[in-house]
């Protein structure tokens, strides 16, 4: 039996209307532009460039950051993954993700 699970729901607005505002917005004045994220547990922002990504919910944020973010779960690569592939093609890496 096949099992769908949907992790986030994505939805565009048109750039000439503001884009819907999640309830838990509290950021100030909502964005003219960008993207939001909506999910079972939280919400979450994206400007237009993806720069600046964050959680609709200014205190979650905070939170977020005070505790370190995200773990590391997977080696970094100096430079960041383009020029992991860089490197790979040079063979200068003795170790690299896999590119197909």
């Amino acid at each position: 039996m096949a099992h769908r699970f949907i992790c986030a729901t994505l939805r565009f607005w048109s750039c000439s209307a503001l884009i819907k505002t999640p309830e838990d917005w509290n950021w100030g004045n909502p964005p003219r532009a960008g993207s939001y994220w909506y999910g079972d547990k939280s919400n979450a922002y994206l400007d237009q460039r993806s720069n600046n990504p964050r959680f609709a919910d200014k205190e979650q944020m905070r939170a977020f950051k005070e505790s370190g973010g995200v773990p590391e779960k997977y080696h970094r690569v100096e430079g960041g993954p383009h020029r992991e592939w860089v490197n790979a093609i040079k063979g200068k890496l003795t170790e690299c993700m896999v590119f197909i």
